[in-house]
């Protein structure tokens, strides 16, 4: 098989997938590297493909604003940590990277690698589940590798939706969606489900060319939901906390009195309101805000979150306008996921997959290599 760029791209890519997916989980733990390979392929995946970027223009009127809070809240910033430089560095490749698509992707190779790894983290997670090794630690049981159930929640809601956008065969499609549905509700993570059903409901409206197709896929929507809820019920009965106790007796877990702290501390600072805190600094009780908009603001500043909305809001109209369908099917339940989550503006997983879905972008021919 000749290798072209397209198969150096995509593995590239899955590299970075792979390595965002463990820096949340124990591994980071014990390799401390993870971040380092991230930008190490950022650099290759830049290099290889230079000559044949395609730039967006329109983007760079929102991007160089959002760069220059970014390096300011940096500058201004009087308790920054190393962790909060490496975030500095991502936000802003992710961010330059915004600004360019036309790159090519073998998404039959990238499709075959996330899925041997997601299968790979799914079977670590239920060994180290049955053993009992988070709770050894201190962490949640349905947490698997990862250092918090939410973490889990999201890597299966990513890969159940870049699955349904990425794979060709329907029937794989849909076979691979439904292993992964009962580990999605063994997370018990409300917001991870709140995405994935926002993106399903929006895939079938997007996809469906008539009424008929439609209520096809709304049947086999909740037939498949209806399968996976009776495979947790038949084979994960033993989760000590169940989804339906959560959501109806945890309320929002803390979230309106974080948030209200950290409102209150940046309307009594004019600097922490204009240029945050500096990246990666906001906690409150050793906790993030739980939400993106405001995390991001007492970090960097409004004015940085508000830049970075706006070029989310172009690319919306520009892909809209292109109906390049998979970047306007993800766009909302991620920015949906960010009011519950501090996934937003940063390298994680739902981010990178809107920067992979942007940079393959083709304004000519949608097809991928």
């Amino acid at each position: 098989m000749k290798i072209s760029f397209s198969h150096i791209n995509s593995v590239l890519f899955s590299i970075i997938f792979m390595c965002a997916t463990l820096s949340d989980s124990f591994v980071d733990l014990f390799f401390p590297f993870l971040n380092e390979i991230i930008l190490l392929c950022f650099f290759f995946l830049i290099a290889f493909n230079f000559k044949k970027f395609k730039y967006d223009f329109g983007a760079l009127l929102f991007i160089v604003p959002c760069v220059a809070f970014c390096v300011l809240s940096v500058i201004s910033s009087s308790n920054l940590h190393l962790g909060g430089y490496n975030t500095a560095v991502f936000i802003i490749i992710i961010l330059s990277l915004f600004s360019i698509t036309g790159i090519s992707f073998n998404t039959n190779l990238l499709n075959k690698l996330l899925v041997f790894f997601s299968y790979g983290v799914l079977a670590s997670s239920w060994y180290l589940m049955r053993i009992g090794y988070p709770e050894l630690l201190g962490f949640e049981k349905a947490s698997g590798i990862f250092i918090n159930s939410n973490s889990f929640g999201m890597f299966i809601a990513f890969m159940i939706a870049f699955s349904v956008l990425s794979f060709k065969k329907s029937v794989f499609k849909w076979v691979y969606v439904f292993s992964l549905l009962p580990f999605l509700i063994f997370t018990n993570s409300r917001g991870s489900l709140l995405f994935i059903l926002v993106f399903l409901i929006l895939y079938l409206i997007k996809m469906s060319k008539s009424v008929n197709r439609l209520s096809f896929y709304s049947l086999l929507g909740v037939g498949i939901l209806l399968v996976g809820i009776i495979a947790f019920n038949a084979f994960l009965i033993d989760s000590d906390i169940k989804l339906v106790n959560k959501i109806q007796k945890s309320g929002s877990s803390g979230r309106f009195e974080i948030w209200s702290k950290i409102i209150s501390n940046m309307l009594n600072d004019g600097t922490h309101l204009l240029f945050g805190s500096g990246p990666s600094t906001t906690f409150v009780d050793g906790k993030s805000a739980h939400n993106s908009y405001i995390n991001e603001s007492s970090n960097l500043g409004v004015f940085f979150v508000i830049f970075y909305v706006f070029l989310m809001i172009y690319k919306y109209i520009k892909f809209y306008i292109s109906r390049y369908n998979d970047f306007l099917i993800i766009i909302i339940p991620v920015f949906l996921l960010g009011t519950v989550e501090s996934i937003l503006f940063i390298n994680s997983l739902f981010w990178l997959m809107l920067l992979y879905i942007n940079m393959k972008f083709k304004s000519v021919n949608l097809s991928i290599d």
